[in-house]
């Protein structure tokens, strides 16, 4: 049966400029380069290399990197329609209490910072926090 299915991962993208520092930094291949080796290479067009093989990518595609530090190309039409912006997040800051007999205390080390963890990722960080002791909570610190 025929099922629906929303991707789950985000990924870092950047729009594709044709610069050179753009060809560098994502070993993209100038085809005038390569056809002296690979009669199949357009010399007048520019390929991405990709876990799936080399394609050809244009000015204006968008160059995804995946969670593996994989890349593909995205044509800017497809890009539009399939992904919007994650905008960020500004840290919040917890404070993790602790409370046994040998401690009783608040210290500097008990305060962390997270971004976008869920609610049981960030038990667990108060939790590696508090490790051995008898009683402990989290409580989210609000600016004033």
């Amino acid at each position: 049966m025929l099922k629906e299915y929303r991707k789950t991962a985000t990924i870092k993208a950047e729009q594709f400029d044709g610069s050179k520092e753009m060809m560098k930094k994502y070993h993209l291949i100038d085809g005038r380069d390569a056809f002296r080796f690979n009669s199949h290479i357009d010399p007048g067009k520019v390929y991405i290399v990709t876990l799936e093989g080399n394609f050809e990518i244009n000015t204006s595609d968008w160059i995804a990197t995946g969670i593996n530090g994989e890349n593909w190309a995205i044509a800017d039409e497809i890009f539009k329609k399939t992904y919007e912006e994650v905008k960020e997040t500004p840290p919040r800051k917890y404070i993790v209490w602790i409370s046994s007999p040998d401690n009783n205390s608040f210290n500097e080390e008990d305060y962390f910072e997270v971004t976008n963890e869920s609610e049981e990722e960030i038990e667990q960080i108060a939790k590696d926090f508090a490790f051995e002791h008898i009683e402990w909570g989290f409580d989210e610190v609000k600016d004033e």
